[in-house]
C-alpha cells in the first residue's frame, strides 16, 4: 500500500465535501483516519456528520473525541468547542 494513501483519501473526502456529497466525504475521511489516526480527521468527521445527519449524536461523539485529542490546531479546537456547546444546548 502506498505511503500516500492517507493523503489520497483526504483529497477524495475534501473533493466530495466541496460538492456537497457529505456521505461520500464521511466514507473517505473515515478511511483516512483508519490509515493514519490523525486527530484532525476526527474534526472533519464531526463537521460532516453534523451537516449530513439530522441526528447529531455521532457528530457530538466525533467532536468530543477531537477535543480529547492532542491536536493543537487552535481554530479547529475553538470551532469544535463552540459547535459542541450549541449541539448540546439544543439536545
Amino acid at each position: 500500500m502506498s505511503e500516500n494513501i492517507t493523503q489520497y483519501y483526504v483529497q477524495l473526502a475534501a473533493s466530495y465535501e466541496n460538492v456537497g456529497d457529505f456521505k461520500s466525504a464521511i466514507k473517505y475521511y473515515k478511511a483516512a483516519y483508519e490509515t493514519s489516526k490523525k486527530d484532525i480527521l476526527l474534526y472533519h468527521l464531526g463537521r460532516n456528520y453534523d451537516v449530513y445527519y439530522k441526528d447529531k449524536s455521532t457528530a457530538i461523539a466525533y467532536f468530543k473525541r477531537y477535543l480529547d485529542s492532542d491536536d493543537t490546531i487552535k481554530l479547529a479546537k475553538e470551532y469544535t468547542r463552540s459547535r459542541l456547546n450549541e449541539l448540546e444546548f439544543y439536545r
